[in-house]
C-alpha cells in the first residue's frame, strides 16, 4: 500500500499531465457514443440526460482549480477531507470550505440551465402545444 505522500504525488503527476493534455488538445467533440441509438426505447429521455450530464461537466470545469480538486476527489474518488486535504497542502477545515464554495458555483452555474429546461418543458407541455 502506497503512503498518503506518495499516494498524492501520484495523483498530482497524473492530473498534471491531463491538464497540460486538455489544454494542447483542446478537443472539439463530435457526436459520441453516448448518444441514443435508434433503437432505444426513450430517446428522447436519454438525449435529456446526455444534454444534462454535458452541463455538469462544463459546470465542474468551470470552477476554479482548487474547487474542482476538492470535487473530483471527494466524490469521483472518494478521497476522505483529511487525504484531500494532505494532497493540497491544506487543512481539512480549508477543504470544507472550498467544498462549500464548489457546491454553491455549481448552484448557480446549473440554477441558469435547469430554470431554462424548465421553461422549455412548460411551454412544451402547455395546453395550446399538446397533440
Amino acid at each position: 500500500m502506497l503512503s498518503g505522500n506518495v499516494r498524492a504525488y501520484l495523483y498530482r503527476t497524473a492530473h498534471n499531465r491531463e491538464v497540460d493534455h486538455y489544454r494542447t488538445h483542446r478537443q472539439t467533440e463530435a457526436i459520441d457514443d453516448d448518444w441514443p441509438s435508434a433503437g432505444e426505447a426513450d430517446p428522447e429521455r436519454a438525449l435529456l440526460e446526455h444534454q444534462r450530464q454535458e452541463q455538469l461537466r462544463r459546470a465542474l470545469l468551470g470552477l476554479p482549480e482548487e474547487q474542482r480538486t476538492v470535487v473530483e476527489l471527494r466524490f469521483l474518488e472518494d478521497w476522505s477531507h483529511n487525504q484531500v486535504a494532505e494532497y493540497l497542502g491544506r487543512s481539512a477545515q480549508a477543504t470544507r470550505a472550498l467544498q462549500t464554495h464548489a457546491f454553491r458555483n455549481l448552484r448557480k452555474a446549473l440554477r441558469g440551465l435547469w430554470m431554462e429546461e424548465k421553461q422549455r418543458c412548460d411551454i412544451a407541455n402547455s395546453p395550446g402545444n399538446r397533440i
